[in-house]
């Protein structure tokens, strides 16, 4: 009699140790000895590892109490069933029981009931015979071996007489090959041999069989994309995400084929092939979707160009578990499409003429989408050489997070602001051209403006703990889309800064909502602002022989410094476009906040006393919001212009940056009170306050679109700073466009007044 070890050390003794016996799954036939507790799931740190993507992480538990084995399932997202019967609650396990987990079914063998349960055919899963299943080698008899061999040769025989008749009644004609695909869908397949015009040698496959083929298993937090199932699997759970597997291999002209078989999530997510892959920038995409349409487009210079614009089609099957044989026969400039053998259109496009190749899966609005490839083969031409790329470790976008200021996660009080000292950590980028001729407009002299004389009162906000940027993505892993079908490109441009670290100083640019047409504005400045019409810029100039906040129609370089000060920040036009709000730090280290009469400026008081404040945003009928004070209470404040009737909007002394709806009903702001910067919404009489953003990555200026229907942000999130928009409920959120750069930086000419991305803005405008 073996000792029984308590703990997690295996059960000493084969003739005691229970075991689980795969029945159904990726290893048929193979037997996991049990300890005395057993966790069971995807990760390879668990006792017993399965492939299956449609198991968890840690799916369920096996372990030892009271003198019985009992199945726990561990929270699972598709359960554990034993016996057909979903587990709820611990359950005991006897000699026989079958557990399911995805597509996987292991059975419990009790070696004390019986030593060893043949496993030939007499098993049954739900009722129906492991017959049905693929039966281990190592229990097949040499009788059955032999039937096997005799059947597989009297198969061979008939699949020869057949050919032969049928290249005998048409060898002219018979260009592509009819298989049946037994679904439950009755899916038609049909597979197309390599275009007759030029001979075409099989130079690649992959039947996903073998689990070390070369294709990387990769978990994220959204995504997955591993073997299982003698099938390669990419599973996606949020929106806007596209992820894709490549085969290494640079091809030039050649025909592409996969068998793709849409596993669960939306019938609107998309599919397909990746090809001609130059790098993460440049490539062709092959879209389907399981509603039956179709897309052809190319990633050129970060930039997506569509090609076939969405199409229906009646040869892409359709339905929950849709089947389609896709394939992409490229020839030169020539690329056709097809789908279970037909043609769906043919273009002509020379921007890659070679690269790697693969397949995707992608969501747009959609959370979900779960995609399995199959049978994966690329022809050629006989003096073609498929040449084999080097795959070094897994590679991730080169850009990082950008340094928040002074390394903090909330903004620092307005009493006690000083400069920051974080350094950026993104690599040099190209130093723009200086496009505008410099003039010399007459500038206004300085005015005296009263010191304040009251202390100011400490916006003492509650200090969250720090939370982590969001990692970057995987070079597999891409935010960047081609517009989703019925989708229309966003009308009107973004106008935001860029800090550049090689200068250490900010740039003005624009660019459409897609992010073409990118072009530099306004060097050395930043903090933008547009008066209603989109034709004038004010901006914050950082030239030594420019400080302060300028002005300038956009069609024109003649510019008008309005405030000369260098401490002057963040300008804000007034609905007649007759002056200039603004918060300047002249009278002091604390900022206050400031107007334009004419060529000259003061301070806004309140009962005689400086309006403390910054980050002005201003109503049609120039009312104020910014952040500030109102008594011992800090956060969002909205007053007239001249101070009077002041309403604490929100509490919290870090909300900044307010965004004023077209409609004047809501305010979208930045908070660090969850944690990390989000984008919040607040009605402009200070209820019904909201989160719009969660993540663990910086979120913040907002901005409105000029219709009022969507509302623009910048974001660190995937590790690199982008623009995404989202509805004003916060739904639907999708990344417009890379910066490419940072928005976070400390402008080198001027230390002591660069506060980074928390007195910067971004503007969409007409």
């Amino acid at each position: 009699m073996e000792d029984h070890v308590h703990g997690d050390s295996t059960i000493q003794g084969p003739s005691m140790a229970p075991k689980l016996q795969m029945l159904r799954g990726d290893s048929p036939g193979e037997t996991y000895p049990l300890k005395f507790k057993t966790r069971i799931g995807r990760e390879t740190d668990n006792d017993i590892a399965i492939v299956d993507p449609r198991i968890s992480r840690y799916h369920f538990q096996i372990s030892y109490e009271e003198g019985k084995w009992m199945l726990s399932d561990l929270g699972s997202v598709n359960g554990t069933s034993l016996n057909g019967l979903p587990v709820t609650v611990p359950q005991a396990l006897t000699h026989g029981d079958q557990i399911t987990i995805g597509e996987t079914v292991l059975v419990f063998r009790d070696p004390t009931i019986e030593k060893d349960l043949p496993f030939d055919g007499s098993t049954t899963i739900h009722g129906r015979s492991d017959m049905e299943l693929v039966t281990p080698r190592s229990t097949v008899s040499k009788r059955r071996l032999l039937w096997i061999v005799g059947g597989l040769v009297l198969i061979l025989i008939v699949l020869i007489v057949g050919l032969i008749l049928w290249l005998g009644r048409d060898a002219n004609t018979a260009s592509t090959t009819e298989l049946s695909a037994e679904t439950p869908q009755e899916f038609t397949i049909l597979r197309t041999t390599p275009r007759p015009e030029q001979n075409l040698d099989l130079k690649y496959e992959e039947d996903f069989s073998d689990s070390f083929g070369g294709w990387d298993d990769a978990f994220g937090k959204t995504y997955t994309k591993q073997y299982g199932n003698n099938r390669y699997h990419i599973e996606i759970t949020t929106n806007s995400l596209v992820v894709w597997g490549l085969a290494n291999r640079l091809a030039q002209d050649f025909d592409l084929e996969v068998e793709a078989t849409r596993e669960d999530g939306d019938v609107s997510s998309t599919y397909g092939l990746i090809f001609r892959y130059v790098d993460h920038d440049n490539y062709y995409r092959f879209d389907v979707s399981s509603d039956g349409y179709f897309l052809l487009s190319k990633f050129q210079d970060g930039q997506w160009r569509t090609l076939a614009d969405w199409q229906s089609s009646e040869a892409i099957n359709q339905g929950q578990t849709a089947v389609n044989a896709l394939k992409v026969s490229a020839n030169g400039p020539e690329i056709i499409l097809f789908a279970n053998g037909q043609e769906l259109t043919r273009v002509s496009d020379d921007a890659f003429q070679e690269g790697n190749f693969g397949f995707f899966a992608s969501t747009f609005d959609d959370s979900h989408i779960w995609v399995s490839f199959d049978d994966l083969k690329l022809w050629a031409p006989p003096d073609q050489e498929i040449v084999q790329i080097p795959t070094p470790a897994l590679t991730t976008i080169a850009l990082a997070p950008a340094a928040k200021v002074a390394e903090q996660a909330t903004l620092t009080p307005i009493s006690a602001m000083s400069a920051a000292t974080a350094t950026p950590t993104l690599p040099p980028t190209t130093a723009p051209a200086e496009t505008q001729t410099p003039t010399t407009a007459p500038q206004a002299e300085p005015v005296a403006t009263a010191t304040p004389t009251a202390e100011p009162v400490p916006l003492e906000a509650e200090t969250p703990t720090p939370t982590p940027t969001s990692p970057v993505l995987p070079s597999f892993v891409s935010r960047d889309q081609p517009l989703a079908r019925g989708e229309q490109a966003l009308p009107g441009k973004i106008y935001f800064p860029l800090y550049d670290p090689a200068r250490g100083a900010y740039d003005i640019y624009r660019a459409n909502l897609n992010g073409s047409d990118r072009e530099l504005v306004q060097a050395e400045a930043s903090q933008p602002a547009l008066n209603s019409e989109g034709t004038i810029i004010a901006y914050r100039s950082w030239k030594a022989d420019e400080r302060g906040l300028t002005s300038r129609p956009l069609d024109s370089q003649e510019k008008w410094i309005f405030v000369s000060f260098f401490e002057a920040a963040s300008p804000a036009f007034s609905d007649d476009e007759q002056f200039f709000v603004f918060h300047s730090r002249q009278g002091g280290q604390t900022p206050a906040l400031y107007r334009t009469f004419g060529t000259e400026h003061a301070v806004l008081r309140r009962e005689s006393i400086p309006i403390q404040g910054e980050m002005v945003a201003l109503t049609s009928d120039n009312r104020m919001v910014y952040r500030g004070c109102t008594g011992n209470s800090c956060g969002l404040v909205i007053s007239n212009l001249d101070g009077s009737f002041p309403q604490q909007l929100t509490d919290y002394a870090d909300d900044n940056v307010p965004s004023i709806s077209p409609d004047e009903q809501t305010i979208a702001f930045m908070s660090n009170r969850a944690g990390n910067w989000d984008v919040y919404a607040i009605d402009i009489d200070g209820q019904n306050l909201r989160q719009l953003t969660d993540d663990p990555g910086n979120d913040g200026l907002p901005t409105w679109s000029p219709e009022g229907n969507f509302i623009a942000f910048v974001t660190s999130r995937d590790g690199e700073w982008a623009i995404w928009d989202m509805l004003p409920n916060g739904n639907q959120k999708r990344q417009l466009f890379s910066l490419r750069g940072s928005i976070d930086g400390i402008v080198q000419v001027d230390t002591a007044y660069s506060f980074g991305w928390l007195e910067e803005r971004i503007i969409w405008s007409r």
